[in-house]
């Protein structure tokens, strides 16, 4: 079985200046997240909602071009920072 591409995203912000190189591995600088979500949107990829995303699992149907995109932890950070990324990019979040 297949299943839908998950993107997993942690923390959409620039590193604190004090971060370790491990705590640096869980931020994505917010610009380089845009040109992420730009350059999907640009080869035709779109966003899965979570209900798209269940039936696709359901169906056993990978749901080719789609994909889910997740926060983890959902931090309170991710609906100011994270959002309008991929809503500019085409990819409803």
């Amino acid at each position: 079985m297949r299943f839908p591409l998950v993107l997993l995203y942690h923390i959409v912000l620039t590193p604190p200046a004090n971060a370790d190189e491990e705590e640096r591995k869980l931020f994505l600088d917010p610009t380089r997240f845009q040109v992420q979500m730009d350059d999907l949107h640009s080869r035709g990829y779109r966003t899965l909602t979570l209900r798209e995303y269940r039936a696709a699992l359901a169906a056993g149907y990978p749901a080719p071009g789609r994909f889910l995109l997740k926060f983890d932890d959902a931090s309170a950070h991710v609906h100011a920072a994270a959002t309008p990324s991929p809503n500019q990019a085409g990819l409803p979040a």
